[in-house]
């Protein structure tokens, strides 16, 4: 029976319907790694990475909308992320 279901698995997996994702690994600065004049140091769980991200590159042009304030207009997908082209919108009306 378990050998059955891994077959009935690794088929899934070879045929793209069961898909398996996991958190990258955290890894440390390596040696070419430096910090970048004038953008803030911001910290944004995985849930607010879109805002977050949005929130960085935006104070580093002069703007100050905070992570909760972006949260809140940005749309969410189905995942509960945000598209990309909905960032890049959000940062030209900016």
């Amino acid at each position: 029976m378990r050998r059955s279901l891994a077959l009935v698995l690794l088929l899934a997996a070879a045929a793209g319907c069961v898909r398996v994702t996991t958190a990258p690994r955290s890894r440390p600065a390596g040696p070419a790694a430096y910090v970048v004049p004038g953008v803030p140091v911001l910290t944004f769980g995985l849930e607010r990475c879109g805002a977050g991200s949005l929130a960085a590159v935006l104070a580093a042009h002069g703007e100050t909308p905070t992570i909760e304030e972006l949260d809140a207009v940005l749309p969410k997908a189905a995942n509960g992320g945000v598209p990309t082209v909905d960032l890049l919108l959000e940062a030209r009306r900016r």
